[in-house]
């Protein structure tokens, strides 16, 4: 074997057995009349927090609405900034950016330097990001997907976790090691 596709190999394989708290923005649960685009995105999510659950064993993945990472701050009474702390505490936070909430968040908290790196954008390509400026943002990650891709897993098992593990490599090796 490529001693050097040996050495990156053993990287990725370190970096991925971290623990990481990896959060996933995105649309909420569909509504029974919603479109079945909204229906299919709002699936897409859930087996995005699986796969990486499945690539990061070591690791927390939550949504910021679980029941479980709310506890911590419902108290404050104010979402975003409940979504800030939890931001905050993230390592990553891979967005399925779909929905106009979703987008409102990406702009508001791109504009926070800690929070906008471990953000990795998954961005449709079918839509423009409109008044998120995102694309010319250096701190934040941006993968495009197209529709095909929601249809054939890609952007779970492919997307996804490449973007979570960009950020657990940088997280790994741009620590004092």
């Amino acid at each position: 074997m490529d001693p050097v596709k040996a050495s990156i190999d053993g990287y990725r394989r370190r970096a991925a057995r971290q623990e990481l708290f990896i959060l996933v923005w995105g649309p909420g649960e569909a509504k029974p009349d919603s479109p079945s685009l909204i229906k299919a995105l709002s699936a897409k999510r859930i087996q995005i927090r699986e796969a990486l659950q499945t690539e990061f064993p070591f690791s927390r993945v939550e949504f910021s609405e679980s029941p479980e990472l709310r506890r911590y701050t419902e108290d404050l009474g104010d979402l975003m900034t409940e979504e800030l702390l939890h931001a905050r505490a993230a390592d990553c936070i891979i967005i399925l950016n779909t929905s106009p909430s979703t987008r409102a968040e990406v702009d508001y908290f791109s504009q926070n330097a800690t929070v906008a790196s471990r953000m990795c954008v998954l961005q449709p390509d079918w839509e423009p990001t409109g008044a998120i400026n995102i694309a010319s943002d250096r701190r934040v990650s941006v993968f495009p997907f197209s529709k095909d891709d929601i249809d054939s897993c890609n952007l779970a098992t492919r997307i996804s976790i490449k973007a979570a593990m960009v950020l657990a490599i940088r997280k790994h090796y741009l620590a004092d090691h």
